[in-house]
């Protein structure tokens, strides 16, 4: 037991040592991928091609009815419905008396964390749920105009980081209760869907919304708001391909060096065994069997370990890319140092023979 410890200790600690520093670089990534498509996710995982700020049920009705619009989706907005938090006031509550076209806002099936849509609920992005101190399940009550109402928290779904609502957003049907106590002449905003989007941009050019403070320019167009961060968004990502990049080149590279070095510095015990007889092929193929198990194991766990943090987020597809480039490098490594073996040893051997 001691012998085989004593020879088997140096790929032990190789493994530890790999899967630790394995493990802590694609940890580090997952961090980063989740911060990226965090910044992302209102704009890559959302339907919507416009936003529109303020406008009124007849300015709906004309750009629902216009060809190049496929669908609208208008809702009310109200910003102080949470009084009893500080950071609550900041959640923006929205209210729409449309929500079938609900998924064409932020709130959509793409985006969705925990629960999932329910008209009779309350929908919630992770940053309202967080500040509200709710979950699924939970009862979510706000105040309007001296009158409070409570839903149940139907869905939570990813922090908006779009335009105006990133404070985090509340997403519910305007019952008619609602309309009778408040009677809102104009929506707080619409999102909307593009048929033919250059005619929906022109349709759009002049655009002034009804509502209160309005002016002209009170459109977004999604893909040019997203242009916006897109450098940022874009530094952080060559950042995680970089260090994607360099541990599968060191992970590759120090598992072969380091592979070779134990055979080589283990010649002495090799002449040995080859001297009492054992065959060059039972000898090598010990050898090729321990790199196979060592970059099997080191593969495997640091996989594992990379894959579990990132199931923990909602964006563990995403992280698979950084998993298999930690990871893959050891076991395509594993077969050039078998090749190596094969020929070290076949040299000694022929050696002895002559």
């Amino acid at each position: 037991m001691k012998t085989f410890l004593r020879y088997y200790l140096k790929y032990i600690i190789l493994a530890i040592v790999f899967i630790g520093a394995i493990a802590a670089a694609g940890i580090i990534n997952v961090g980063k991928i989740v911060e990226v498509e965090e910044k992302k996710s209102s704009y890559t995982r959302t339907q919507f091609d416009f936003y529109i700020s303020s406008p009124s049920p007849q300015q709906v009705e004309d750009i629902e009815g216009d060809p190049s619009v496929d669908k609208v989706f208008p809702f009310y907005a109200f910003s102080n419905a949470f009084p009893n938090k500080n950071s609550a006031r900041e959640v923006w509550l929205l209210a729409s008396d449309d929500m079938d076209d609900s998924g064409i806002s932020l709130i959509t099936q793409k985006t969705c964390i925990e629960g999932g849509y329910d008209k009779t609920g309350a929908m919630l992005d992770n940053l309202a749920a967080q500040r509200l101190g709710v979950g699924v399940g939970d009862k979510l009550s706000f105040t309007l105009m001296n009158k409070v109402f409570t839903f149940n928290v139907a869905g939570i779904y990813l922090t908006s980081t779009f335009g105006t609502l990133k404070k985090g957003i509340v997403l519910i049907n305007f019952t008619d209760e609602m309309k009778n106590a408040l009677k809102p002449a104009n929506y707080g905003g619409a999102f909307i869907t593009a048929k033919d989007k250059e005619g929906v941009t022109e349709l759009l050019k002049d655009y002034i919304g009804e509502g209160s403070g309005s002016s002209k320019g009170q459109v977004a167009d999604k893909e040019d708001d997203f242009a916006l961060i897109k450098d940022n968004v874009e530094s952080t990502e060559r950042g995680i391909n970089t260090l994607n990049i360099s541990v599968a080149i060191a992970s590759g590279v120090l598992f072969l060096i380091l592979n070779i070095v134990f055979t080589v510095t283990n010649r002495k015990n090799d002449l040995l065994r080859r001297d009492d007889g054992m065959r060059y092929i039972v000898m090598a193929g010990l050898y090729a069997l321990t790199s196979l198990i060592t970059a099997a194991v080191i593969a495997g766990a640091g996989f594992g370990i990379i894959y579990l943090a990132a199931a923990k987020t909602f964006f563990a597809a995403d992280c698979i890319k950084t998993a298999l480039y930690c990871t893959l490098p050891v076991l395509i490594a594993a077969p050039v140092v078998i090749a190596f073996v094969f020929i070290y040893l076949g040299r000694m051997y022929a050696n002895s023979a002559a």
